[in-house]
């Protein structure tokens, strides 16, 4: 789940972290697994941060629009040519949003239109037995409950050499 903010955080606290949230809607945090282990030494960022490498959408619920649920509990399940990889509830997530900002927050400004990502749940490809990875043509289907459904497939991209 992706929360988007509506104004600067910076240093909030749990009792006031939510009232920067402008609402709430599906990402899909794609790595390249070889760059992150084995071409550039465990430098995550680098493959997380791609050209197309976090979809967003298909929609935005905004945060006042949450009367009718609760975005610390709710289903998410992710498919991969519509096998079931992940499936839990944000329950399950390890620290809640309002905790997330304030630890993101500490020191540093979050800018009004921050995307803040809140994890995934267990099942990742690469830590199954043996490891499973993305190939060109599978469909990945994310859905969060209320939230809704993002549908991508993956494709190849034209060959390219880092240089050195």
């Amino acid at each position: 789940m992706a929360v988007v903010l509506k104004k600067d955080c910076k240093n909030c606290t749990l009792d006031n972290a939510m009232s920067h949230v402008l609402g709430y809607t599906v990402a899909n945090d794609i790595s390249a697994r070889n760059w992150q282990t084995t071409t550039h030494a465990g430098q995550w960022n680098f493959g997380k941060g791609m050209d197309h490498f976090c979809p967003l959408g298909p929609a935005m619920v905004l945060h006042e629009d949450t009367s009718s649920f609760d975005p610390h509990d709710l289903d998410i399940v992710l498919r991969v040519n519509g096998e079931t990889k992940q499936k839990s509830r944000t329950n399950d997530m390890i620290h809640q949003i309002p905790a997330i900002l304030v630890s993101l927050s500490k020191g540093t400004t979050l800018e009004k239109g921050t995307v803040v990502l809140t994890g995934t749940p267990e099942g990742i490809g690469h830590f199954a037995d043996p490891p499973t990875y993305l190939q060109v043509g599978d469909v990945v289907t994310a859905t969060i409950e209320d939230i809704g459904t993002l549908e991508n497939t993956i494709v190849a991209e034209k060959e390219w050499k880092v240089e050195t």
